[in-house]
């Protein structure tokens, strides 16, 4: 219901309102868009500011106060975005952006239609860079103006966006999560029936597929740009190793410890005699079924001797070493010239 006792908010016109200036009055703007540029780099002296050679008094210092970068007020232009619902990069809430703009560092651009110059539009060139901490603290401050603007539901949707957000970047990295929030906002802005208070699962596939096939890109444009001999390194299997077709070895020929001749082992001779022309040594088997060879005195010959022609007992070994094929002491039947 209309309150007789208020009085009517007067709007300002809108800047599509006001028509063009005249062709022939622009010449004459020229001085002023100029002062206007000096404006925004240069602060005029406010009327309250000590004249030159004056020392300003400056207010004492609170015991254990600490100021908040935050306090310094948004930009007046970042809270017209955010009055008519329009997208607000986050990158415009920070503190290094609050402090240009505090600064009177605008940023402005040559209208062409008007033949003057505007202020610059909010950055969203680098909008998906921002730190974790700056993304969080723009966020607050988000949350805040869209309550006071446009209601407690929208101020309530915006947070569980956020929260929504973290988690994103915790299961999925932080640039999935900013990719997230922009193309969230973004549709929001753009349809302010746009319910971002839950998470868009085909959204999140499809921005979380996008992300694989840009790494997958990176990744082999990456290996093209290698070196010819660095792009194929596997190692090369060393030449003892066998390959996959290997010729078949010739297992050396075997010889008797017996009797000296090849062809045979020990289990299956019946020879007499040895290559060397004597009497071949009388062979049985010990205990654990494997064959013994005896020497002429009854002692048997070592197998060690007889296979390294030395033996690690040396003196105090029990068995003969000797040559079990020639009965030479000085190597065993594995090493004995006589042998076939």
């Amino acid at each position: 219901m209309h309150d007789p006792t208020q009085e009517p908010r007067q709007q300002a016109p809108d800047a599509d309102d006001v028509p063009p200036p005249a062709p022939q009055a622009r010449a004459s703007q020229l001085p002023l868009q100029r002062e206007f540029l000096f404006s925004l780099t240069e602060q005029p002296p406010s009327p309250t500011a000590p004249s030159k050679g004056q020392t300003t008094v400056l207010p004492d210092i609170i015991p254990g106060f600490k100021a908040d970068p935050l306090e310094i007020p948004i930009p007046g232009k970042v809270k017209d975005t955010f009055r008519t619902g329009a997208y607000v990069p986050y990158t415009s809430l920070t503190h290094a952006a609050r402090q240009k703009a505090a600064r009177g560092e605008t940023s402005v651009v040559l209208d062409i239609a008007s033949g003057g110059f505007t202020v610059k539009g909010l950055d969203r060139q680098s909008e998906k860079s921002i730190t974790e901490v700056d993304w969080i603290a723009a966020a607050k401050a988000a949350k805040g103006r869209v309550r006071h603007y446009h209601g407690n539901t929208r101020a309530s949707a915006l947070a569980a966006h956020h929260a929504n957000v973290i988690g994103i970047a915790r299961k999925n990295g932080w640039q999935v999560a900013m990719d997230y929030d922009v193309h969230q906002r973004d549709l929001a802005a753009l349809n302010p029936q746009h319910n971002l208070s839950s998470v868009d699962a085909v959204a999140l596939a499809s921005i979380n597929g996008e992300n694989i096939r840009k790494l997958i890109t990176a990744q082999l444009a990456s290996l093209r740009q290698l070196p010819p001999h660095t792009q194929h390194n596997k190692r090369q299997a060393p030449s003892h190793w066998p390959s996959e077709n290997p010729s078949p070895r010739k297992r050396p020929a075997r010889s008797c410890f017996r009797c000296g001749s090849s062809g045979h082992v020990t289990d299956s001779c019946s020879a007499s005699s040895t290559v060397a022309n004597l009497p071949a040594a009388s062979a049985s088997r010990n205990s654990k079924g494997k064959p013994v060879l005896t020497a002429p005195d009854g002692k048997p010959y070592c197998f060690i001797w007889s296979k390294d022609s030395s033996c690690s007992f040396g003196t105090h070994c029990s068995n003969m070493h000797a040559c079990s094929v020639c009965c030479s002491p000085d190597h065993g039947a594995n090493h004995c010239s006589t042998r076939e």
